[in-house]
């Protein structure tokens, strides 16, 4: 069974960084987190059992690095936060890190928090908090390569689609039974046949889910914009998929 950590709701003016709804399902030992976009993700692989003994690997499947290095007014929080990463267990301390917005295009009501959808990988390199990373995306640079012990693979779905199985599998099988599973459903836009991959992709998450911690699974669009529909659609087959009771429509405008 599973419910809703924050509650669904509908803002008059949302801000891209304001977390709209966060669910959460256990089963056995596995927990399941969906979430509109990747800004809480962090906070949902830090409530894994044993996340800080550094033995943990994590599956990264997205269409964007979320590797940006600090923005000037970000880089004295987040090394606040890099002297006490445990801290961030803690959804209202993990929130109360805010940045001035870099980003004069947004309206963000002057704060914002410094952990987002686009910094927190980076963050979590700095941190070491895992033992190997296996980064699927198109994203053509990986800045943050240099600075990991572990090789990290970047592997091009956009070009060997075929293969995506066969990574995704060795990538799980490698992380010895601590293994984290991240997956932004933006990954699957540009490909021809998405919910085929889509598909094979969970039922290959559901195959090794006793292999795995923690999956988070980000919906990126707000229900605002055009691609909400697919969003939710996807959700379906997802649901149906890994067996979780998480509601469709998820919300109602």
């Amino acid at each position: 069974m599973g419910g809703f950590i924050i509650k669904p709701q509908m803002r008059q003016s949302p801000r891209i960084y304001d977390d709209t709804f966060l669910w959460k399902e256990s089963q056995d030992e596995l927990n399941i987190y969906i979430m509109i976009n990747h800004r809480l993700s962090l906070w949902c692989w830090l409530q894994c059992k044993d996340i800080f003994n550094r033995k943990h690997s994590i599956i990264f499947i997205d269409e964007h690095a979320d590797a940006r290095e600090w923005f000037n007014g970000e880089e004295l929080q987040l090394k606040k936060i890099l002297k006490d990463f445990k801290v961030l267990r803690d959804y209202e301390t993990y929130n109360s890190f805010q940045c001035a917005n870099a980003n004069k295009c947004i309206d963000d009501r002057e704060k914002r928090p410094c952990i987002i959808w686009d910094n927190f990988i980076y963050l979590v390199v700095q941190e070491k908090l895992f033992k190997h990373y296996y980064l699927h995306s198109p994203a053509f640079q990986w800045d943050i390569n240099k600075e990991m012990n572990s090789n990290p693979e970047k592997f091009d779905v956009y070009e060997k689609r075929i293969n995506m199985i066969k990574h995704l599998e060795s990538n799980i099988i490698q992380s010895n039974d601590k293994c984290i599973v991240d997956i932004d459903l933006d990954f699957f836009d540009k490909i021809k046949n998405k919910d085929e991959l889509l598909q094979n992709i969970f039922k290959t998450v559901k195959k090794y889910s006793k292999s795995i911690s923690c999956i988070t699974i980000a919906l990126t669009d707000s229900p605002s914009d055009t691609l909400w529909n697919c969003r939710q659609n996807q959700l379906k087959i997802i649901k149906r998929i890994l067996e979780i009771d998480i509601p469709i429509l998820i919300i109602k405008s």
